[in-house]
């Protein structure tokens, strides 16, 4: 939800364009289906995005465990790391700002410059 009356110790968000530029986008492919994919590394992205990195564990699926289920696979990761690209869209709406505000500036630079 999104309701201002159940939220505290609201404040601006700082500046996060140089967080944003430093965001490696990757092109891939799944192990499990051999499908290319674009998109972010959730080990590289917890640098410069933590908020929307879901940090996942090193624990794999047991022979034992996939064969009483009908969707592990054995030394599959249990619990993979994860991203919310969601949580990602304040830090690029921020960004979007941000860039603006330069535009801004650099465009009345050039009118007093023009004047001048």
């Amino acid at each position: 939800t999104s309701d201002e009356r159940i939220k505290k110790d609201i404040t601006s968000m700082e500046n996060r364009l140089d967080d944003l530029m430093n965001i490696k986008v990757r092109r891939f492919k799944m192990k499990k289906t051999g499908r290319e994919r674009i998109g972010f590394i959730a080990q590289e992205l917890v640098t410069h995005a933590p908020e929307a990195v879901v940090v996942g564990t090193d624990e794999v699926w047991s022979k034992e465990e996939a064969e009483d289920s009908q969707t592990a696979t054995e030394g599959e990761l249990k619990n993979p790391w994860g991203i919310s690209k969601e949580l990602l869209i304040p830090m690029m709406v921020k960004s979007i700002q941000e860039l603006s505000a330069k535009n801004d500036a650099l465009e009345a630079k050039v009118k007093t410059l023009e004047s001048a």
